[in-house]
């Protein structure tokens, strides 16, 4: 197995149960058949050679070395065939991990917020019922009524004396007057009354609003913090793809370069070609022989025709 640099990509590769395969393509029977077919061709053309049919023996060169490059541009194409899909691989992965990987951050930023919409409801709770609480300790420690104004108290004393005068009407109307007097001094106390509450409330309000802002503050912080440990993990895990993803291609192509000195050496040229039409199952290429003459070796030609010599 060819060792993929990149801890990312190897770590991957155990974890999915995937070999990673070398990239060198492995011999397929196409493959031997031209290896077959090509030693084949070099025995004709030794035998022709010694025959001195060098018409023959020049065909078959040129079919060994059109062989050649053929099974030599197959095994280039199917380098990188793999090497495409090796990195469309990791990239698929990759694309599937990161998915995770925002779909976790996202429930667990979900999941802060709604405990911060939580411990801001429960912070809410406890702020409402210390008020509600203040309140009514500081309204039990003052009267429901105020003082009696001395308009009032004249009133009174006046109504008493025009009762014992007997003057029975001027004495209600005074009544009316006290009631409507007491009426105006009680709203007024009641007013009086909440302004006191009000104000005794007031520094449990201002600590109460800077109890609140300083946990909101907090709970801003954590979340920028979650959200960078977020964009880290995702950038971290960019690098790694991006990394693992250089030295596979870089891999590749030493590779694939090796395999062009190789061949350079040999002086078989290299073309990778596009892919062409897939062949069904079943269906197999002759490359040598297409008739019955295949038999008389001697006589035949490179496309499998035989060839009929005349008579002098």
């Amino acid at each position: 197995q060819r060792r993929v640099h990149g801890r990312y990509y190897m770590e991957q590769s155990r974890m999915s149960g995937m070999p990673m395969k070398s990239l060198e393509p492995e011999s397929d029977e196409e493959d031997q058949e031209m290896d077959e077919m090509i030693s084949s061709l070099k025995s004709h053309l030794k035998e022709c050679q010694k025959l001195g049919k060098y018409v023959e023996a020049q065909m078959a060169q040129n079919r060994i070395a059109e062989l050649k490059e053929k099974k030599s541009s197959k095994r280039m194409n199917k380098l990188q065939s793999d090497s495409e899909k090796e990195t469309k691989l990791l990239s698929d992965r990759y694309n599937k991990e990161l998915e995770g990987l925002e779909k976790k951050w996202e429930e667990e930023i979900e999941t802060f917020e709604n405990e911060w919409q939580e411990k801001e409801k429960t912070l809410q709770g406890r702020h409402e019922n210390e008020l509600a609480q203040r309140r009514s300790e500081y309204d039990s420690k003052l009267p429901e009524k105020g003082h009696v104004s001395n308009d009032i108290v004249k009133l009174k004393s006046k109504e008493e004396a025009l009762a014992k005068q007997g003057k029975f009407e001027d004495a209600h109307a005074v009544k009316m007057e006290i009631l409507k007097k007491e009426n105006e001094d009680n709203i007024k106390w009641q007013e009086e009354r909440n302004l006191i509450v009000m104000k005794k409330l007031q520094a449990i309000i201002n600590r109460q609003n800077n109890e609140r802002e300083a946990f909101n503050i907090s709970q801003r912080k954590l979340m920028t913090e979650l959200e960078r440990k977020r964009d880290v993990e995702i950038e971290t895990h960019e690098k790694k793809y991006n990394n693992a993803k250089f030295n596979i291609n870089n891999d590749n192509q030493k590779t694939i370069k090796i395999f062009e000195g190789k061949n350079k050496a040999k002086g078989i040229p290299v073309k990778a070609k596009k892919p062409g039409p897939i062949k069904k199952e079943g269906q197999r290429t002759c490359l040598l022989y297409t008739s019955d003459a295949a038999d008389d070796t001697p006589c035949v030609d490179l496309g499998g025709r035989r060839i009929i010599k005349k008579k002098k």
